[in-house]
């Protein structure tokens, strides 16, 4: 007998030891390798709530309160520094599209499904973010706040009206000034935050798999084009206007016609540049100040986009006749020239009024003795010099066009060659505006190598991915990730087999050890009962008060030897994640092991009520044997 209990005090040394592992076994599988583990404890630590409001507003007030620099985005810490939004209302912008339920029902099916799959709880797993309304929400919320933080009034001083300038200066030669001015008339605040809603919406609803396409467009209205047309009309006439017109338009055009002229009388015509200056007088320049309003307004509404091509025209009647007696001064200056010219006659002289006569008149090649250019200019040559004139005069066209190329001429000439492309450019954007499509989108990204990650999230909050032992996966990440989950999956399956075994064991054990120990149904169950009380008791005090102690003791040690120093201003954004972290690790860490603390507890317990049990049944036994009795 002694030998038999000798055998079953070692089989309950190996039985102390499998209790554990059996219990520790069926403790992972109903936690760590359970779907529900996971959701619940994400729900019960409040998780959702803590990272919607708690960790949202400090960093909210982490980041309103930074100096500039301590933001990565130049433009957005100038905006913050600027403007008065507060913690609260960046929140408030946030909640509009993920409140903490909102997250909690985006986040917990995908984790059912995911990690049911994992522990092969389920041969297949559909995940899927509805992401779309939760983007709707979120972009909304960030207008509102965008408005309530005067982004856009902000954006158009410190953004656009610096960059027009620059543009304007550079590209069309402009007065920076002038366009700014035109810039703050037509891009107003209201304006910008009206077409940034209205073009936001349909992007992200096709970024995030709602829509197949869109097809935005920004531009002016018919309205603001008429404030562009009209400021550049009031703008252009003046002194450098007058100028550019005489110097660039008119004066080219009168030379062109003077030097076409066919037989000019005495065999030349006066020098066409002084010709453009006779008609182009102080005398004139009333009556070309006065066309100048229509073709300022003309080029307005050209520049401004509202017109396909430009052309303009300038009356020349009145400015001919105007101008005929400075020409005639003219042609009567060259002719007196010519005549002066001549050298003194010494032989042979030609007759004066034979080569004067002439058809067409000529001048002679010598002046006879005696005789006066002055005298012989006004006696013979009256006549010519006022047909001369008049030739001139005919030359010139009553009416002088001035077309869209030859603008192109003007502004190359002014801006440099190819500066009538910008101008180009800008009344396309300023007449028809600027569309931009999904298609647009997609070559962009495939020209920078993204198209095909851009289509894989698409498609992920479009459809979703099904994740399959069957080999029926989605492409690309799904697939990938159900090849590498194969062989875990084999693992988990094998180890809740071993978890059967494991209780197997333990109980074989114990019995055995019972069986061995006791000779009577009695002694049997009480050394049982012993053999299982006494590790449950030992393992109790090992994972209760002394891992309670222990599990304490780590926690404020590990929140001591945090480091948050590389957090820089949001460091008490991270001083919060940090302990709530912690908090958290250590509180799942005690709630697991909450369950072999009940198991060892209701094993003990079970292992007092078995001893008593034992000793009832032996006092039932001998009082029946008594009763028996002789």
């Amino acid at each position: 007998m002694t030998l038999r209990r000798v055998a079953a005090v070692l089989i309950g040394m190996v039985f102390a030891l499998a209790l554990p592992v059996a219990v520790f076994a069926v403790r992972v599988d109903q936690t760590l390798l359970s779907a529900n583990y996971y959701t619940d404890q994400l729900r019960d630590r409040g998780v959702y709530e803590f990272l919607m409001v708690d960790l949202l507003e400090s960093a909210a007030h982490d980041a309103l309160n930074s100096p500039a620099e301590a933001l990565e985005s130049s433009e957005a810490e100038r905006f913050l520094e600027e403007s008065d939004l507060t913690a609260e209302q960046i929140v408030d912008a946030v909640h509009q599209g993920i409140s903490p339920e909102q997250l909690q029902a985006l986040v917990e099916p995908a984790i059912s499904e995911f990690v049911g799959y994992v522990t092969a709880e389920q041969d297949e797993a559909r995940i899927r973010f509805d992401a779309g309304p939760v983007a709707r929400g979120l972009l909304r919320g960030g207008l509102d706040l965008l408005r309530q933080g005067g982004f856009y009034e902000w954006v158009v001083d410190a953004e656009i009206l610096p960059a027009v300038g620059e543009y304007s200066e550079d590209a069309l030669s402009a007065d920076p000034e002038f366009v700014a001015r035109i810039v703050r008339q037509v891009i107003t605040p209201g304006w910008l935050a009206a077409t940034v809603e209205e073009i936001a919406v349909p992007v992200v609803d096709y970024v995030f798999g709602e829509s197949e396409g869109f097809a935005i467009r920004v531009g002016l209205s018919e309205s603001q084009a008429e404030v562009v047309a009209s400021e550049i009309a009031e703008t252009l006439p003046g002194e450098e206007l007058v100028g550019l017109v005489r110097t660039h338009v008119l004066a080219p055009a009168i030379a062109d016609e003077i030097n076409s002229i066919e037989d000019p009388q005495l065999g030349f015509s006066p020098p066409a540049d002084a010709v453009a200056a006779a008609i182009l007088s102080d005398s004139s320049t009333g009556s070309i100040e006065r066309q100048l309003d229509y073709f300022a307004k003309d080029l307005g509404g050209y520049l401004a986009g509202r017109s396909d091509g430009f052309s303009a025209q300038f009356d020349f009647a009145s400015i001919k006749d105007s101008a005929r007696p400075e020409l005639e001064s003219l042609v009567r200056g060259q002719i007196l020239a010519q005549l002066e010219s001549l050298p003194q006659c010494s032989g042979q002289m030609d007759s004066i009024d034979a080569v004067a006569g002439a058809s067409p008149p000529t001048l002679p090649t010598c002046l006879p003795p005696g005789v006066v250019p002055e005298e012989l200019l006004d006696q013979s040559y009256a006549e010519t010099a006022t047909a001369a004139s008049d030739q001139v005069i005919d030359a010139i066209p009553d009416r002088i066009g001035f077309s869209e190329s030859d603008l192109e001429v003007a502004t190359d000439v002014l801006a440099g060659t190819g500066s009538f492309e910008s101008i180009d450019d800008w009344r396309s954007l300023v007449g028809e505006g600027f569309e931009y499509t999904h298609l647009d989108m997609r070559a962009d990204l495939e020209s920078a190598g993204d198209l095909e990650e851009f289509d894989e999230v698409r498609s992920f909050f479009a459809d979703g991915i099904l994740i399959s032992a069957d080999g029926s996966s989605s492409e690309g990440f799904a697939a990938d990730a159900a090849a590498e989950l194969e062989e875990f999956r084999n693992w988990v399956a094998e180890y809740r087999r071993g978890v059967l075994v494991s209780i197997a064991v333990a109980a074989v054990l114990l019995l055995i050890a019972g069986l061995l120990a006791g000779n009577t149904g009695p002694s049997r169950l009480l050394w049982a009962s012993a053999i299982l009380l006494a590790p449950s008791l030992f393992w109790l005090v090992i994972f209760w008060p002394a891992f309670e102690i222990g599990l304490g003791a780590a926690e404020e040690l590990a929140k001591s030897e945090v480091d948050v120093s590389d957090a820089g201003y949001f460091s008490d954004t991270a001083i919060l994640a940090s302990d709530y972290s912690i908090e958290t690790a250590f509180a799942i860490a005690g709630d697991f092991m909450n369950g072999p603390q009940l198991a060892f507890g209701v094993f003990s317990a079970l292992a007092v009520a078995g001893i008593f049990g034992a000793y009832d049944w032996k006092q039932r036994l001998r009082s029946q044997v008594n009763q028996d009795g002789p």
